[in-house]
């Protein structure tokens, strides 16, 4: 029953890390994609630039996609420092 309290307890922590590094990703990757849609928008309406701007757009995506690992490592991470070790569980 002792465990199964800690289990819970652990789990709820875990939860609200997570959610917050989600959170905070999220808000990033947005803004990013904000970004990514105006720069495609000025590609269309001035083709001249378009070279220029692919390349922006390109560092952009390749930028959310560094952030989508991350967030996801950190996510992990954090989940994996709230486990307690084995340990605890059969003392």
């Amino acid at each position: 029953m002792l465990a199964q309290a800690v289990a819970g307890n652990i789990l709820g922590e875990a939860t609200t890390l997570i959610g917050n590094i989600l959170t905070e990703a999220m808000r990033t990757l947005e803004a990013i994609a904000t970004e990514i849609a105006d720069l495609e928008a000025l590609i269309e309406a001035r083709p001249a630039r378009a070279g220029t701007l692919r390349q922006v757009v390109q560092e952009l995506r390749a930028r959310e996609a560094n952030l989508k690992r991350g967030a996801r490592r950190q996510a992990q991470a954090k989940l994996a420092g709230q486990i307690p070790a084995e340990e605890a569980y059969w003392t």
